[in-house]
């Protein structure tokens, strides 16, 4: 037991080290790549200055309102499209092969390959959230703490779906249709730009299937200076629904996520596009 954790935590830092020293190698595009994350709260800035005396209720602060579904929404997206991506780089790369014949289960790679991005897309997150606070932005910072359970419960469930959409990958290549459905229901059904309760009565219960609306509600009601009155679910049902997600969506995505491995394997379509 305490040997084949070690052995985890070793592959888990043997994963970390890769991503690092692919950004150190490339230290621009790096940078490049991520500048623009910040470009938008400057624009919300200016939004919320337009749209201040708006009759929705936005928790008492548009600005704020929508810089949280932002940072929220990078966040998730990490997890949703961050596996796939890296996928895609070790395969480009020649990697996949040598990494695959090592003792390692191959249920455990969507883990060690997507941690490097994340830690980098949580900290760009903390960086916008000091941002968002010099424009003037407004938190409740004795709910962060519950605040961090919940965003670490919805990466979880986008992780879940991105494994099944990298399983599509492996061997369509080209496509991903699964992350292409969800990210457009997610970019209309989850609440990040505007309530939920404006969405027409016959698609908005669409919304609550889909982790992004969870994991953006309960934030805002956690973190925004006027809660009451916020739309979508509440804290309770938001910790309900995550769970219940993470319940189905694992066994089914990580035993897709093997299949497919196996099959891509046996057929050669793991080496390259």
């Amino acid at each position: 037991m305490i040997g084949s954790l070690r052995r985890g935590l070793q592959v888990q830092r043997a994963f970390f080290r890769l991503g690092w020293l692919t950004v150190v190698s490339y230290p621009l595009g790096f940078v490049a790549n991520n500048a623009g994350a910040f470009v938008p709260i400057v624009l919300y800035f200016f939004f919320g200055r337009l749209f201040e005396n708006s009759s929705a209720n936005v928790g008492g602060d548009i600005f704020t309102y929508l810089v949280i579904g932002l940072i929220l929404t990078g966040l998730l997206d990490t997890g949703l499209n961050g596996f796939g991506a890296q996928l895609d780089t070790e395969i480009k790369a020649g990697r996949l092969e040598a990494i695959l014949v090592e003792p390692v289960s191959w249920r455990s790679l969507p883990f060690g390959l997507v941690q490097f991005t994340l830690v980098t897309r949580s900290v760009l997150a903390l960086m916008a959230v000091v941002v968002s606070l010099l424009l003037g932005a407004h938190y409740t910072a004795s709910n962060v703490p519950m605040a961090l359970v919940v965003v670490i419960l919805g990466i979880l469930a986008t992780l879940g779906i991105g494994i099944l959409g990298a399983s599509v990958r492996i061997l369509a290549k080209r496509t991903d249709p699964v992350l292409i459905v969800y990210s457009l229901a997610a970019a209309v059904l989850s609440g990040a730009m505007f309530p939920i309760e404006l969405l027409p009565r016959v698609i908005r219960p669409l919304a609550y299937l889909i982790p992004h609306t969870y994991v953006i509600a309960a934030v805002r009601r956690l973190l925004m200076p006027e809660p009451d009155g916020l739309g979508g679910p509440s804290l309770e049902a938001s910790l309900i629904g995550l769970t219940l997600l993470l319940a189905v969506l694992y066994p089914m995505a990580l035993w897709a996520f093997g299949r497919t491995m196996e099959y891509g394997r046996k057929i050669g379509a793991l080496a390259a596009y």
